[in-house]
């Protein structure tokens, strides 16, 4: 799991730094300090998602109201040049996880906007015309991942497992007990676990139509569409038990009602994240963490498994020392894209699959938080720096020459500002 902390969290310590560090040239004082009301100014911007024709990169907004005390995210996206910037929603309510159709005809996200029961999928046409909700699933929906026909959606429920609750339709004025049914019952940020798994689905674009694939007490999340379509692989999370530190593995099965789960990996330790296919569908990227009793100090490692079981799982980087996350294989298949933290920083990294050689494509005294790919190899990235919080980079070649700036959310606030300098620091 990747924890990040908010970028507001760095502002306020740059205010401190910003108050001793103020030179006399003109220049800066024709800035001013940061004060904290800057806070609500401050945009915070997510998610980037290249479009398949490459032209046009979607990404998320967050920023909060101070009268209303409350946070919204909304869906821009920016042409590859960068020279247009186009807001597509603007909804009191929340709008997240833009994704491309295929096809570029769509632009799918989720929103619980206009009295939507939880998270619901809406499309928004390319060719014009206001948003449409797509999904109507009891309980919501919290992730989505297109099918390489746009014609279906592999879709993560929020399924309710308890049997009671599900005879019990009374209204009621006071809230439900919690049911506890598991040892690992509370979750940071989540809360009471309570009865609800996540599970997945294939839900039908033109009919409709939804077919829940997997049932029971795991936690199924993070379904990937292998290239023909015709299967799914996925990360299935098991209820943590008294004395036993169970990690999460990865399973793939046929894209229908009734078709039964493939399990591809059995390492004690968790197997998952972001999960990416090789182009030929013959192998699934994932990273592998560390066996249990090393779970204090785990590092997430490269590893490929044979997407029809009939070999195990390889760690290709088994030599580097360094934590990787977001695996996406390249349109040759012969390299993964991934993100590696290092130093205080987290760097862009190309591996070669064959031999699990590593070249540095983003380095430097910067952060990559986030990373996408569509089939050409167009990329784009989330990249933050000690004084700017993350905008949307456009990945051209390797090395610190190779981005380019496409997003400016939030260049109005910062070229206001006077901000201290920062210097990194060691300590044995």
């Amino acid at each position: 799991m990747t924890f990040r902390l908010p970028t507001y969290s760095v502002l306020f310590a740059l205010t401190a730094l910003g108050a001793t560090s103020v030179t006399a040239n003109a220049q800066t004082r024709a800035r001013r300090l940061l004060q904290s009301s800057d806070v609500y100014r401050l945009r915070t911007v997510s998610d980037p998602q290249v479009s398949p024709d490459g032209g046009w990169i979607a990404y998320t907004v967050s920023s909060v109201d101070s009268v209303k005390d409350k946070s919204d995210s909304d869906i821009w996206m920016t042409n590859w040049a960068g020279t247009e910037h186009i807001r597509l929603t603007s909804t009191p309510e929340s709008e997240s996880s833009p994704r491309w159709s295929p096809d570029g005809r769509y632009l799918a996200f989720i929103s619980s906007r206009q009295d939507a029961k939880g998270g619901q999928i809406w499309l928004l046409d390319r060719r014009g015309g206001e948003a449409q909700q797509l999904t109507k699933v009891k309980g919501g929906i919290s992730g989505f991942e297109w099918s390489p026909d746009a014609q279906r959606l592999a879709v993560v429920l929020e399924d309710q497992t308890d049997s009671v609750a599900r005879r019990d339709t009374t209204e009621r004025k006071t809230p439900k007990p919690i049911v506890i049914d598991r040892y690992n019952f509370k979750q940071d940020i989540v809360g009471f676990l309570g009865t609800t798994r996540t599970h997945l689905g294939v839900f039908e674009v033109a009919t409709k139509h939804l077919d829940t694939l997997t049932r029971g007490l795991s936690d199924d999340d993070l379904p990937s569409w292998s290239p023909d379509g015709e299967r799914l692989a996925f990360v299935r999370d098991w209820p943590a038990e008294p004395g036993v530190l169970r990690g999460s593995d990865v399973y793939v099965m046929d894209a229908r009602k009734g078709a039964t789960e493939k399990q591809l990996t059995v390492f004690d330790g968790p197997d998952g994240g972001l999960l990416s296919w090789s182009p030929n569908g013959m192998w699934i990227a994932f990273v592998r963490g560390d066996e249990p009793k090393m779970s204090a100090y785990n590092l997430n490692k490269l590893a490929i498994v044979s997407s029809d079981g009939s070999a195990p799982a390889q760690v290709v980087t088994a030599k580097f020392d360094r934590q990787m996350s977001s695996p996406r294989f390249t349109a040759n298949g012969a390299f993964v894209f991934a993100l590696v933290a290092d130093d205080r920083t987290q760097q862009l990294v190309r591996v070669r699959v064959a031999d699990g050689t590593i070249e540095r494509v983003i380095e430097g005294k910067r952060v990559v938080t986030a990373l996408s790919k569509n089939a050409t190899d167009r990329t784009a990235i989330l990249l933050t720096t000690p004084d700017r919080p993350a905008e949307v980079f456009a990945v051209e070649t390797a090395g610190a020459a190779g981005v380019r700036q496409l997003s400016r959310q939030n260049d109005s606030l910062f070229t206001e500002l006077s901000l201290g300098s920062v210097e990194g620091m060691t300590s044995k």
